[in-house]
């Protein structure tokens, strides 16, 4: 509501983000506070009209397919991780009847091609282009943007919509945007081939997308809303979560430091202190807003950051030297070794993200430190 108020929008996007980053703390069984996610899903059902069926609506109108592409978007990740999770005390609602809803607007609009148009109105008026950059604006008069959110959407929508699925999956490997120097552009593709049922091993359209999308990260581990802008942490949330969707931060036979190194920037360009502490700055970004509104920025980096795998692994500090005894006040140097086992391969380590308190690596090789026959990093 008060990003409406700032920019006399929908706030769909705003919506959606919102629940799609409380659903992924929520499936973690991290402290959302729920009274904010009940009122955020409240508005999204106070904004849903029942004719047109699924139409998002700020004073009475269909606003058109993007408002209910990205509220869809959010909403489909809440039903798959957060609907009926109990935390604190407290079970997150069943919001399926809201998805279906969206899912059938989307599914009403989508044409012979899979397409999904940027439309706007009532059924059978023309698309137009509604660009909003950074995050209303993509290739094919946005076209491209929503059916990869459509897909999404049908995707956790579920066997009803298994066709429109199947359609826009037909759409979105017929779409070249090769010549597209956004970011957002190609990371959209990835996410609606993902969403389609593609994986790396099988489709090369997808593993075409994910390398061009590595191509374009910038020599700081970030990617620019487009080629020729720096980095910001829009974009560089955008491209780890897609390649994270598409089969993790370093799909095998491609640039294995890519995700890592997304990560790395985004974790060292958060803020730290003061009024916005936790959120992540604009930096160079196509939108001419003003107001100094965060949101646009810090979402995608928790939904990026969300997809990071917690997982406990061995290391071994000083290996082969009994006790292992380490002096945290001193500013020397010492050996540590991250073990593989038979679940874990340090080789997929990127040495360069990893910290022993606030110590960095300096440098680090591939030995086996624990003589078991594999291969260890040693930093």
């Amino acid at each position: 509501q008060q990003w409406q108020g700032w920019y006399s929008c929908v706030g769909c996007h705003v919506q959606g983000a919102a629940v799609a980053v409380a659903s992924k703390g929520i499936q973690r069984q991290l402290q959302v506070p729920k009274a904010s996610v009940d009122q955020v899903l409240q508005l999204m059902r106070d904004r849903t009209l029942a004719e047109p069926r699924g139409a998002i609506s700020r004073g009475g109108g269909d606003e058109g397919t993007d408002p209910v592409a990205w509220s869809g978007f959010g909403l489909a990740l809440y039903q798959k991780h957060a609907a009926g999770v109990t935390v604190g005390g407290g079970t997150y609602s069943d919001q399926g009847a809201l998805l279906d809803d969206y899912a059938y607007y989307l599914a009403l609009r989508q044409d012979a091609s899979g397409r999904v148009p940027n439309t706007h109105g009532p059924l059978g008026y023309p698309s137009y282009s509604h660009i909003e950059p950074p995050v209303l604006v993509s290739a094919d008069d946005g076209a491209l943007q929503i059916t990869a959110y459509a897909a999404l959407l049908w995707q956790q929508a579920g066997s009803a919509y298994a066709e429109n699925l199947s359609r826009a999956g037909v759409y979105l490997q017929s779409t070249d945007i090769s010549g597209s120097p956004l970011t957002q552009d190609h990371a959209s593709l990835i996410l609606g081939l993902t969403a389609a049922g593609n994986d790396l091993t099988s489709d090369g359209k997808l593993s075409n997308a994910v390398t061009a999308l590595i191509a374009r990260q910038h020599e700081d581990g970030g990617w620019g809303e487009s080629d020729e802008m720096t980095s910001n942490a829009y974009a560089t949330g955008q491209a780890v979560y897609a390649l994270r969707k598409a089969g993790g931060a370093a799909p095998d036979g491609l640039n294995v430091a890519a995700g890592g190194a997304g990560v790395r920037w985004l974790l060292d360009h958060q803020i730290t202190t003061g009024d916005n502490r936790g959120a992540w700055p604009q930096g160079s970004t196509q939108s001419g807003r003003g107001g100094g509104a965060l949101f646009t920025y810090t979402m995608w980096p928790v939904l990026a950051l969300e997809e990071i795998e917690l997982r406990t692994v061995a290391i071994d500090i000083k290996p082969g030297s009994l006790p292992n005894t380490i002096n945290v006040d001193s500013n020397g140097r010492v050996p540590v070794a991250v073990l593989t086992d038979a679940n874990f391969d340090a080789a997929k380590v990127d040495p360069q993200s990893v910290t022993l308190g606030q110590a960095k690596a300096v440098r680090w090789s591939m030995e086996d430190a624990d003589n078991d026959g594999d291969t260890d990093l040693v930093l």
